[in-house]
């Protein structure tokens, strides 16, 4: 009998986090209210919970809506760059900024932490680095859209993604 509750306890944490990875993979919110919604929330939730100084803003987007692969893109994107900002930055401050013009849709975060060389870290030289930048790369290119890091040593991080509409 012990077992049992053990294994029904280790079962519904297991089911718990499993749903926990779905919410973060395509979260309600972008469904319910839309990119800007989810983005805003994602931004809040880390600045909570990091403590770190995190500015978002938007332009343009008001009442859009995009074809639900790009807001999921997008989205992901967003929060994997946050967290690489996050992890490798040090004491820098983070902003978040999404653009709709009419032409294209533009996602950025841009810190003013440490940067870093992206040739050195895309060219796969050093097994285990770089996986979620290949990753925000790959994500971009299947959904139509083009990923730009602009980083350099000790002049902070730009990671850009652009949608033409």
């Amino acid at each position: 009998r012990q077992l049992l509750r053990e294994l029904r306890a280790m079962l519904g944490a297991t089911l718990s986090e499993i749903a926990a990875i779905a919410r973060n993979l395509r979260p309600s919110v972008l469904d319910d209210m839309g990119l800007e919604a989810a983005v805003a929330k994602l931004v809040e939730a880390t600045k909570l919970r990091t403590g770190r100084k995190l500015h978002f803003s938007s332009r343009g987007l008001a009442g859009k809506r995009f074809p639900f692969y790009i807001e999921t893109a997008v989205y992901r994107i967003i929060q994997e760059a946050l967290t690489n900002s996050i992890k490798y930055a040090g004491e820098a401050s983070i902003w978040v900024s999404l653009d709709c013009t009419g032409k294209q849709l533009l996602a950025s975060v841009r810190d003013n932490g440490r940067g870093f060389d992206p040739e050195k870290v895309l060219d796969g030289s050093e097994p285990q680095k770089g996986l979620g930048l290949f990753g925000m790369q790959e994500r971009a290119m299947l959904t139509g859209g083009t990923l730009v890091i602009d980083s350099a040593p000790g002049l902070g991080t730009t990671v850009t993604v652009t949608y033409p509409l």
